[in-house]
């Protein structure tokens, strides 16, 4: 899970230039071949599922308010290059 403010509509680098499921199939095509062949139910819906996943997190916003709300110890692990959850936006996050 991404551990920084997302604000609505925030759109990570990699989805940027995925606009289709093909374009999103070509960063790690052995395993979306894979899957399509072998694991997943329905492989025709590949596209109504990349396509609904998109609009989620399109419309997803994660605020602070989110983080003030967990009460258990919790392990933070971020990397310096996450495209996902750049390191400043996770430290804002948690102080």
């Amino acid at each position: 899970m991404g551990a920084g403010i997302l604000p609505k509509g925030f759109i990570q680098e990699t989805r940027r230039s995925c606009k289709t499921f093909d374009d999103f199939k070509k960063s790690d095509e052995r395993f979306w071949n894979e899957q399509l062949k072998d694991i997943r139910p329905e492989p025709e819906k590949i596209n109504e599922w990349y396509e609904s996943v998109n609009n989620y997190f399109n419309n997803l916003s994660v605020e602070e308010n989110m983080y003030e709300n967990i009460k258990c110890k919790t392990l933070i692990l971020n990397g310096e290059r996450d495209e996902n959850s750049k390191l400043d936006d996770v430290i804002k996050a948690y102080h």
